[in-house]
């Protein structure tokens, strides 16, 4: 996972530096809610803010996904362009 080559394909080392921050963060998030709830001896007040962190962990990391295949699928179309100038520049010459 972490041996994406930076200058072959920016937009997955990016995205996947992305997805992990939100994990981790996520995570983190988590982690301190339960040593809370756990401190307190009241699951209930935190019951939100569970429901809150792992909804927006799901939301960002899907964002995130979209925005990937919306970038490869620009860039794919892009390079297809390019190769059939490059074929009708061919069959011309």
């Amino acid at each position: 996972m972490f041996r994406i080559n930076w200058s072959k394909d920016k937009t997955g080392f990016l995205t996947t530096w992305i997805l992990l921050g939100i994990f981790l963060s996520a995570a983190i998030s988590l982690i301190v809610l339960v040593v809370l709830a756990t401190y307190q001896g009241d699951w209930e007040p935190y019951s939100i803010a569970f429901k809150g962190v792992i909804i927006a962990w799901w939301v960002l990391s899907m964002v995130t996904v979209i925005v990937r295949i919306a970038i490869y699928r620009t860039w794919m179309v892009r390079k297809r362009e390019q190769l059939k100038r490059e074929e009708q520049n061919k069959v011309e010459s």
